[in-house]
């Protein structure tokens, strides 16, 4: 037996025929919404016995946590879903295993079919703190007839026997089996056979709504012990039942929704549902905000129903239209049915099914349509930001705000900025932000609130990113960036090299050099360059140019992959590597850029040495950020020379990184020619003359070569 403790989740697929409903319900063994887990064991106790021929082991129905499990009842409280003539339909049963005895496993599910269980509390069948009458219920109705298991705990027909069969009597009814392969490292394979066609109103208790499923570990392939997470060892974790297709018990699904807005109120005049096993209803509005207490002496009873349809509309009475605005309405449909002591619907349906409380506000202001989009703008260009609202009243002004401490509006006398309205029709009005000759302060993130003589919510923001390099270390003397405010603080004892790439570099040791550079690298939606000189000393194991990020969360890294000579840049949403690319004691230059969609070009010395695809860097403020040092430990400390390192928030073109290059390195051949063969990069008197050198030269073999024409 196999004594590992394993974490992973599956579910019990049951398809069976159709349910018709609205809505998914999900409903969960734990405290407050659903029923309890009940769970078997093989420990000594005198509870709860499992017919045992061979009386040396016995088999448990009780309230554990952390015992092995041959027979888990599962039980969820259904009272609140309208189940009458539906079944299984797409229905799943999800629970975790914890501990199992075998990698490869079966369960066979039941489901408990009798109607004269009491229900919770009544019998004390199925209650929390009294174990004992629980199990002795269960015990004294027999719910486990003919389930025999040998001293193993082995499943058998009688004791000893392990054919991996067994019987239970009529009231128990087989849903199916699923197989679990390789359980012990995730769930391969997941097969239900031979499902029932079971109506739930045949497995819910008349009396209490409840449904009873029995888990059963088979023998067959796999051990029978298993334990079940239950809502005492995590209520998140606990099993739980999802009906795809449910229909609530009473009314659903209302129209106008609820805690929705109605802006068109003035063409508002029915009010509309669904029912769930409601054979008669009551319904009632009006202005105010009522609750379950006091609806009925605030609202007004404006309809009775018998047999309503299953999707069903009222009209709202003439003398309250037109609605007014702004005003929150109410309104509450209550159902009934008929009560349990009634099966044969001989009465009057009178058993309450109270309705939920629904809430919809008329608005005159307007109301966000569309929010504004990111715009992504180098210096000097102009950005256009675009709002749409719905408003059944024009909406005549309109204000955008720079998000701050505290937010500012925009002038609208400054010549650079325009705002305009526009009547698209249909309720729509398009409010237009144009911003010229943008600078560095106009970096930002901006929202829009109109008016219509009432005042809008804001749209949600969008950013404004300028283009532009965000920090630059020439490291001469110093870590100071000379076009921001990452200025970075030197760690270990850095030296300087008088003779850098360009006038001084950094020398780091590999030992304990690195700087630390403040909080911020926050944005690079509109993209990324990462550049440097770099001239490494030694290869050491995923050694950074730079490491932005949180820790270990987030980071943006340009570092040697592993031990190898190959270049990767690492965004935390993908990662892209040049092959070979790193040469010791001698400088080169790197660089990589990453544009708006996440594609990704590697540089050397100017050229393109590798291209490939990375996510953006999420939108966060990172906070741990360095220059030759790693965020995991594991990780070594770069050892060498570095100069002119460059961040920017956009991609560079190509043609800005041949230029960048060419700024340090002077001129150079950034396209090869097929004609330039004395390697000059150039076509010229010289190409001519290695031609020339070459001229009659003849490659025929064994043949002579023919004669000049």
């Amino acid at each position: 037996m196999k004594n590992k403790k394993v974490w992973f989740t599956f579910m019990f697929l049951l398809a069976i025929c159709s349910l018709h409903a609205r809505a998914a319900v999900q409903v969960r063994t734990a405290d407050g919404v659903g029923g309890e887990t009940y769970m078997t064991n093989d420990t000594s106790s005198t509870l709860g016995r499992v017919r045992n021929d061979g009386g040396a082991a016995t088999s448990k129905v009780r309230l554990v946590l952390d015992s092995r499990l041959q027979i888990t009842a599962l039980r969820f409280d259904l009272s609140d879903v309208y189940l009458a003539l539906t079944t299984f339909d797409d229905a799943v049963l999800q629970f975790q295993i914890s501990w199992v005895s075998n990698a490869n496993r079966y369960f066979d599910l039941y489901a408990l079919i009798d109607p004269n269980a009491p229900a919770d509390d009544a019998g004390g069948s199925f209650t929390n703190t009294a174990a004992s009458v629980w199990n002795d219920y269960w015990v004294e109705n027999d719910y486990y007839n003919g389930l025999m298991r040998d001293n193993w705990g082995k499943i058998g027909i009688s004791g000893g026997t392990d054919d991996g069969s067994y019987v239970l009597d009529s009231r128990w009814v087989f849903l199916g089996t699923t197989y679990i392969q390789n359980a012990r490292d995730s769930v391969t394979g997941i097969t239900t056979t031979n499902p029932a066609d079971v109506s739930f109103d045949a497995l819910r208790s008349e009396e209490n709504g409840y449904v009873t499923l029995l888990v059963i570990g088979n023998e067959l392939n796999g051990g029978p012990w298993f334990d079940i997470t239950s809502k005492e060892g995590n209520p998140n974790l606990s099993p739980v039942l999802i009906l795809p297709n449910a229909v609530p018990l009473g009314a659903s699904g209302p129209q106008p929704e609820d805690g929705g807005t109605v802006v068109d109120y003035g063409n508002l005049s029915q009010l509309c549902w669904s029912n769930g096993g409601i054979e008669k209803c009551e319904v009632w509005f009006g202005p105010g905000d009522a609750n379950e207490v006091n609806y009925q002496s605030l609202l007004t009873q404006i309809a009775q129903i018998d047999h309503p349809a299953s999707n069903e509309c009222v009209e709202i009475p003439a003398g309250m239209l037109p609605l007014t605005a702004p005003q929150v309405y109410t309104w509450v449909v209550d159902g009934y049915g008929y009560p349990a002591s009634d099966p044969n619907h001989t009465g009057e349906p009178n058993q309450l099914i109270a309705g939920p409380v629904w809430h919809f506000l008329t608005s005159s202001v307007p109301t966000v349509a569309a929010d504004p989009e990111d715009q992504y703008k180098f210096p000097g260009e102009s950005a256009v930001f675009t709002a749409e609202f719905e408003s059944i009243t024009p909406v005549t002004a309109a204000t955008w705000y720079k998000t701050g401490s505290p937010d500012v509006a925009l002038d609208s006398d400054d010549p650079y900025i325009t705002v305009s309205i526009t009547d698209e029709g249909g309720n729509l009005y398009l409010v237009t932000l144009t911003m010229d000759n943008l600078e560095i302060a106009d970096d930002g993130a901006y929202y829009c609130i109109a008016e219509n003589g009432g005042i809008s919510e804001p749209t949600a923001t969008a950013d404004l990113i300028i283009k532009r390099q965000i920090a630059y270390w020439p490291f001469d003397g110093d870590a100071a960036d000379t076009v921001n405010g990452y200025t970075g603080t030197m760690v270990g004892s850095p030296a300087f090299e008088a003779a850098g790439k360009v006038n001084q570099a950094l020398i780091f040791d590999g030992t304990n050099d690195y700087v630390d550079l403040p909080d911020g690298f926050t944005n690079f939606q509109s993209g990324l360059t990462i550049a440097v000189w770099a001239n490494p000393s030694a290869v050491t194991s995923w050694a950074r140019f730079i490491d932005f990020g949180n820790g270990t969360a987030n980071n943006i890294l340009f570092a040697r992959n592993g031990l190898t000579n190959d270049l990767t840049l690492d965004t935390a949403d993908g990662a892209v590597t040049a092959a070979g690319v790193i040469d010791l004691n001698v400088w080169q230059w790197f660089a990589a850029t990453v544009d708006e969609s996440g594609n990704v070009v590697i540089y050397k010395n100017g050229l393109s040495v590798q291209t490939g695809t990375a996510g953006v860097p999420a939108v966060v403020t990172r906070t741990s950020n360095y220059i030759g040092e790693s965020n995991w430990v594991a990780d070594a400390l770069y050892e060498g020379m570095m100069d002119e390192m460059r961040i920017y928030n956009y991609a560079l073109s190509a043609d800005d990184v041949a230029a960048l290059y060419a700024n340090v390195e002077g001129p150079f051949c950034r396209t090869p020619l097929t004609y330039d063969l004395d390697g000059d990069c150039v076509v010229g008197v010289g190409d001519l003359a290695v031609l020339a050198a070459q001229w009659m030269e003849c490659g025929y073999w064994p043949s002579v070569c023919p004669p000049l024409p």
